[in-house]
């Protein structure tokens, strides 16, 4: 494990890290034990009878997305607990933590994927762009991502940004965008709960 200073952590590894060790963030496998199993081939049999036409290949979509966004949630959840064990304000885990951004910015790009076919498939908008609702906050997060390296050409040369997405005690951060635990696992939540009713849609 590392030792840095402070000033050199947060300057060279990433925002904040020497501050981050108090995060609170809710773990939503608890509430959602069935949602890993939804492609099941119990399931995936009900749905092909449940669904006709191309709301059969948008709800399997759909469903898919859905469950990967909980099991890509869960493993930087699992990632994040254990980069909080195994650091103290006086000795980074830089690897871990690294591995921790790389696991939620996969979940942030998931969340963009999940919009953009329930957008699609409702022909609907989930929310309006440039409203600051903690969804279009995520997405444009989701974006920041995606689009890091051209991003990262706009930013000035002495910007402390060496990932696109970095943790605080109280949230995600990008260089414009914050979106704090609470909120996000509030999305991820609604996302699972459209999986149970996708997976049983005739009890809904």
């Amino acid at each position: 494990m590392e030792n840095f200073n402070d000033r050199l952590s947060n300057e060279k590894i990433a925002p904040v890290i020497a501050e981050v060790g108090l995060v609170t963030i809710p773990n939503l496998m608890q509430e959602f034990t069935q949602s890993p199993h939804g492609l099941s081939n119990h399931h995936f049999t009900h749905l092909l009878a449940s669904y006709q036409g191309q709301w059969k290949l948008w709800n399997i979509d759909l469903l898919f997305q859905a469950q990967s966004q909980l099991g890509f949630y869960q493993q930087a959840f699992d990632a994040t607990q254990e980069f909080l064990y195994t650091t103290t304000k006086q000795s980074q885990n830089v690897d871990t933590y690294f591995k921790v951004v790389a696991l939620w910015e996969t979940s942030f790009i998931n969340f963009q994927i999940f919009v953009d076919l329930y957008n699609n498939a409702f022909d609907e908008n989930l929310f309006c762009k440039g409203d600051g609702c903690k969804g279009q906050r995520t997405y444009n997060i989701a974006s920041t991502i995606e689009h890091w390296a051209a991003h990262r050409n706009d930013l000035k040369h002495d910007a402390p940004h060496t990932t696109p997405l970095w943790l605080s005690n109280t949230g995600f951060h990008t260089d414009k965008l914050v979106i704090s635990y609470i909120e996000f696992s509030s999305l991820i939540r609604e996302i699972s709960r459209t999986a149970e009713i996708l997976q049983t849609p005739n009890a809904h």
